[in-house]
């Protein structure tokens, strides 16, 4: 009898990285946040259909400011329709991406 095997999880570590590479690509700074001196990490949840369209996009943990959240936001749909290299699996993949702000002194 063969013994079952576990079911894998599919990798899409390079889309996450396609994504992120864009975004350092497209990502503004907000005026007001580097006038006040505001850093910080935002962490998005980033929905992405399988033909590279954005499904939806959130904040799962805030920056703790909205500017630097919101632009955040809109680099993920400046970003968007991705060139996917691989075929997805799923019809949509769900990924969770930092995006970090930071003002070099």
């Amino acid at each position: 009898m063969a013994t079952p095997r576990p079911a894998t999880k599919a990798d899409y570590g390079w889309l996450a990285e396609s994504l992120h590479r864009r975004i350092i690509e497209l990502r503004h700074y907000p005026s007001t946040a580097r006038l006040n001196g505001w850093e910080g990490k935002v962490v998005l949840k980033v929905s992405i259909k399988k033909d590279g369209q954005l499904k939806d996009v959130e904040v799962v943990k805030s920056s703790g400011y909205d500017a630097l959240d919101q632009a955040a936001m809109e680099a993920v749909r400046r970003a968007c329709p991705l060139h996917m290299k691989h075929e997805l699996a799923a019809p949509m993949v769900v990924l969770h991406l930092p995006v970090s702000y930071s003002l070099n002194r």
